[in-house]
């Protein structure tokens, strides 16, 4: 027996987050490239200066270390343009194939049937490879701007923090060896180059390659609206779904009048793996569509409602009380599991309640405050 169309669009959906795990990963690898060579090169010059470490007045200690930060600024820069370029071309390319991929998707569903599937023009694809993430949650200083601009960014905090922490060094009259020391300590190893660059990094890259995927998805998706009744929010059923995530699982938000669904934009944050689940329309819904010489054998899949799919909160109830309270914290979970308050309530307008919050639900559900 076929499968319903909206099962295989999910299990191809489950199937390409794997794919997705791996491309982000190879991005990340080209992209820490250059701050491994500026690493080791900062590393290079801040040993030549640490052999020199008597015989200097201390104006002359503070003028060497000042010259020595304004190198590493421009090594990080460099490196951070190069990064952010490798980043911006994996991307274009990768939102080229993403088109591809979503259009067949839907193909292999709706050929079946006689009906063609629209593709994304090259010139839409580009424009969202090209339109900066809204940068939740990575700083208000960062937000809505490009990649090289949001990396250089980072740059400039990294740099910032460099120079914080050799102002203290001179406060406490540190001589030239342990002023170059702090400074390769946070220069190799896991210091501020890892800390706060490559780490930032890898967030930029794989927040963007799923945005980018997203948002092709999404206009392929809108592109097809005439074959499509909606789409389906669907997160990750594991311990690394965030609430906000989960609260949403499962919703779907229909296509009306010719506009788009008015479901939340992904991604919700950084790092967040969620995606939509196209919901098709059904034959009778397709009318005049579909040619009259279709088998009733291939029109029988859009004949059936898709079968339910477990929800977050349904797959939260198969884990221990344990494990629920570990992803859920005992006072949220207390009201949950007393039923004061409803999963999908924890969370609104793309954000997590707090406690407070939650009480202020509780007392307005139940008509006095929780004990």
């Amino acid at each position: 027996m076929p499968l319903i169309p909206e099962e295989e669009f999910r299990k191809f959906l489950m199937r390409r987050s794997s794919y997705l795990y791996s491309f982000e990963n190879g991005a990340i690898r080209q992209m820490v490239e250059p701050y491994q060579r500026a690493r080791a090169a900062i590393k290079e010059s801040l040993d030549v200066l640490m052999a020199k470490t008597s015989g200097f007045t201390r104006e002359w200690r503070i003028q060497r270390l000042e010259q020595q930060i304004k190198e590493i600024d421009g090594m990080l820069v460099a490196a951070q343009l190069e990064s952010a370029g490798t980043l911006e071309s994996n991307i274009r390319e990768f939102a080229q194939l993403e088109g591809n991929v979503y259009a067949n998707m839907l193909s292999d569903q709706f050929e079946r049937i006689g009906i063609d599937v629209m593709g994304l023009p090259f010139a839409q694809i580009d424009q969202i490879a090209r339109e900066p993430l809204l940068a939740m949650g990575l700083g208000r200083a960062e937000k809505g701007k490009l990649i090289t601009t949001r990396m250089l960014w980072t740059a400039n905090t990294a740099v910032a923090k460099i120079r914080t922490e050799l102002t203290q060094s001179i406060i406490q009259g540190e001589d030239m060896q342990r002023a170059t020391a702090r400074l390769i300590n946070m220069a190799t190893g896991k210091g501020i180059i890892d800390r706060t660059i490559v780490e930032r990094a890898k967030l930029i890259a794989r927040s963007e390659i799923q945005y980018v995927s997203n948002q092709v998805a999404r206009n392929v998706y809108r592109e097809n609206d005439d074959i499509l009744q909606g789409v389906m929010f669907s997160a990750s059923l594991d311990r690394r779904t965030c609430i906000q995530c989960a609260s949403l699982d499962g919703n779907i938000y229909y296509y009306k009048d010719g506009e788009d669904h008015n479901g939340p934009q992904l991604i919700l944050h950084p790092m967040c793996r969620c995606i939509y689940v196209p919901i098709t329309k059904s034959w009778r819904q397709l009318g005049d569509k579909i040619p009259a010489h279709i088998s009733k054998d291939a029109k029988e899949p859009f004949t059936k409602q898709a079968l339910d799919v477990i929800s977050y909160e349904q797959w939260l109830k198969t884990l221990t009380k344990k494990e629920q309270i570990d992803i859920l914290g005992p006072n949220r979970h207390k009201l949950w599991e007393q039923k004061k308050i409803r999963f999908d309530q924890m969370a609104k307008n793309n954000r997590i309640l707090n406690l407070d919050e939650l009480d202020k639900i509780v007392e307005k559900n139940l008509r006095k405050k929780p004990k």
